[in-house]
């Protein structure tokens, strides 16, 4: 089995890695929600007190905007965001056709409520190093040069632990890199299990906007 996720999903995947080493083949991260070491014993006081609203990531998914008098400014608010307006069009509208719906006060809201999707945030393990340094398969991990949540301290940090993990910083990219650098994120996913015999060589995708965009 390959484990690939992305954000929440990647702190899946290098959990499900370590847990399962003998049936993970290769492991795939895309912009990994790992929290710098340096907030270790924060978030493990603010998880066990459960005060995990103070954290600035939970908060900020609690708080975001959920209930517009219309589809039309709901979709116009998902173009303006700083993350989903940086998204390609297919991308935003099977986001509005899958994640919007009318509520039964007539608003317009989200089918995942904010505050519960923040309680998943809450609930990322505060020791998720002890899990990264127990990664025994090959390792991919992709992330934008402008990422507002994958740190330099992670960086530098998996380098560390990972030392053998094949890092690929891709350029002008922000968090969202299977919906703002499609092409890009594919070619690079498809190569990396192509090299480890894990996929067909006959799939191999090359091409200069590839290589123009990662560093």
């Amino acid at each position: 089995m390959i484990a690939i996720g992305h954000s929440m999903g990647g702190t899946i995947a290098a959990v499900t890695s370590t847990n399962h080493n003998s049936k993970i083949s290769a492991l795939i991260l895309i912009e990994p929600g790992f929290m710098p070491p340096f907030w270790r014993p924060w978030v493990f006081l603010l998880q066990k007190f459960r005060l995990t609203d103070f954290l600035p990531f939970v908060r900020s998914v609690r708080i975001k905007t959920n209930g517009w008098k219309s589809f039309k400014k709901a979709k116009k608010n998902i173009l303006n965001d700083k993350i989903t307006g940086k998204w390609h069009r297919d991308y935003v509208e099977s986001f509005w056709s899958a994640c919007l719906t009318k509520s039964k006060t007539g608003l317009v809201k989200y089918c995942c409520d904010p505050k519960w999707e923040s309680r998943c945030f809450a609930s990322a393990p505060w020791n998720i190093w002890n899990y990264v340094a127990k990664v025994k398969v090959p390792t991919l991990v992709l992330y934008g040069d402008k990422s507002p949540t994958f740190l330099p301290q992670v960086v530098k940090k998996i380098k560390k632990v990972l030392p053998k993990a094949e890092m690929v910083k891709i350029k002008n990219a922000g968090h969202s890199l299977p919906m703002e650098k499609t092409e890009t994120t594919v070619h690079l996913i498809f190569n990396f299990l192509i090299r480890l015999n894990l996929i067909p060589d006959n799939q191999l995708i090359t091409s200069k906007k590839q290589k123009t965009q990662v560093t």
